[in-house]
C-alpha cells in the first residue's frame, strides 16, 4: 500500500436554509462530510449554529460573502462561540479582489487554513463538473448530492484507496 492521502469533505452553505442545514448534518452523521462552512448572515444561521452543538466533531469554518468580512467573523464568533476552523467563501469570492486580500489577512491573523491557498480545493464534485456550477444536475433540495455523500460505498472506496477522511480542524494553516 502507498502513502495515505487525506481528504476533507466540506459542505458549504450551512445557514442558507433549514433544508440545507438538515442535509449537511445528515451527511456528517451518516456519510463522509467532515467539515462545513457557515454563512452567518443567512436566515437559517442561528439554527445552524444551534445544531452544531449536537455535532461536536463537525469542523465549521466561516463562509465569507463579499461584504464586511471582519463583521462576518465577529458574527461567527457570536453564533458559534469559538473561532472558525478555516475560511472560504461563497462562490469562491475570496479568489478575487477585494475579498482576496481581506480573506488572506484574516486567515494569516488567525492562523487558519484558507481554501485553495493553504489547502487545495477540488471543485469537481457532482453538480460542479470542471468546478463550474451546474444547477440543472442537482435537485432543488440537493437530494442527489446528499445520497452520494451518505452512500456507504463512498466510505468503502476511500478505505480501499487508502484515503483518510479528516477535517479542517486537523489541518494547520501551513
Amino acid at each position: 500500500m502507498g502513502e495515505s492521502r487525506f481528504l476533507i469533505v466540506n459542505a458549504d452553505d450551512l445557514g442558507l436554509t433549514a433544508a440545507v442545514n438538515t442535509g449537511i448534518f445528515e451527511a456528517h452523521e451518516r456519510g463522509v462530510v467532515t467539515s462545513t462552512s457557515l454563512m452567518v448572515e443567512r436566515p437559517a444561521a442561528i439554527a445552524a449554529a444551534e445544531g452544531l452543538a449536537e455535532h461536536p466533531d463537525l469542523a465549521v469554518g466561516l463562509h465569507l460573502e463579499p461584504e464586511d468580512c471582519r463583521a462576518q467573523l465577529e458574527r461567527f464568533r457570536e453564533l458559534v462561540g469559538r473561532e472558525p476552523t478555516h475560511i472560504d467563501s461563497h462562490k469562491q469570492a475570496h479568489e478575487v479582489e477585494p475579498v482576496r486580500a481581506v480573506a488572506e489577512a484574516l486567515a494569516a491573523e488567525l492562523r487558519l487554513p484558507l481554501r485553495n491557498r493553504t489547502v487545495r480545493y477540488e471543485g469537481s464534485f457532482y453538480g460542479r463538473p470542471g468546478g463550474e456550477p451546474a444547477p440543472e444536475a442537482i435537485s432543488p433540495e440537493r437530494q442527489v448530492e446528499l445520497q452520494a455523500l451518505i452512500d456507504p460505498r463512498v466510505k468503502n472506496l476511500l478505505n480501499v484507496s487508502d484515503v483518510r477522511l479528516c477535517s479542517f480542524a486537523q489541518v494547520g494553516a501551513g
